[in-house]
């Protein structure tokens, strides 16, 4: 679904310079509260009010996943990956210098918090979980 088709179904549409702005349909809205864009055939809808997507599009009747396009397979279950590379591996460094100073300070003997264990903790789940999505 197209957000040309979404906007006819709402009240005060204003165009902005990245979409268009109108009043949420799924709470009593006296003036616009909630932005909308499109963006590669995905409809992108925020109500700053707090309402959720699913409220939203229900007041209109529509049903949320229409506002995604269908997704293309490629016949092994494995999707695209949705992340720069560039961005990717700047993310890997961050966590591998993590990783690089707890164990520095392990190896000297000095004494780590338990701040700094439970953060070298998410530092080496979060490179496991890179190189399990890296793998399929």
């Amino acid at each position: 679904m197209s957000l040309d088709a979404i906007l006819p179904h709402l009240r005060k549409v204003k165009k902005t310079a990245t979409g268009y702005i109108a009043c949420c349909p799924a709470h009593e809205d006296k003036s616009p509260s909630m932005t909308m864009t499109e963006r590669d055939g995905v409809v992108l809808m925020h109500c700053f009010a707090g309402c959720g997507i699913d409220e939203i599009m229900g007041s209109i009747g529509v049903d949320p996943a229409e506002l995604f396009p269908p997704r293309e397979s490629s016949g092994k279950g494995r999707r695209k990956a949705a992340f720069n590379a560039h961005d990717v591996l700047q993310s890997l460094a961050t966590e591998l210098t993590i990783v690089t100073i707890y164990s520095g300070d392990v190896k000297r003997g000095k004494e780590v918090s338990e701040n700094d264990r439970a953060r070298f903790l998410v530092a080496v789940g979060r490179i496991e979980t890179a190189r399990r999505m890296c793998n399929g």
